[in-house]
């Protein structure tokens, strides 16, 4: 094994996200973001980790996420970042 591996804090510095969000991506049960458990400790094989990214996809926007979005003047600059979708 050649590719180095990662802690919860630097795949989060890579995905520039928490710590606790990447728990959360590797917990899910749809597309988990692949680590291993050694021992309690928890790591990642970088080739894994951008494998993972590449094969993620953009959510299409639905119709309820669109409205929102009009209705709160998603032209302006700030507005997507007031929103969840």
């Amino acid at each position: 094994m050649t590719d180095p591996l990662l802690t919860t804090t630097e795949v989060a510095e890579l995905l520039r996200c928490s710590k606790s969000h990447v728990r959360t991506l590797r917990l899910r049960a749809h597309d988990p973001l692949p680590c291993r458990d050694l021992g309690g400790v928890v790591r990642f094989r970088a080739d894994e980790v951008e494998a993972w990214i590449e094969n993620q996809q953009l959510r299409p926007v639905t119709p309820q996420v669109a409205k929102r979005r009009q209705l709160a003047g998603a032209g302006t600059p700030d507005a997507d970042r007031f929103l969840k979708t």
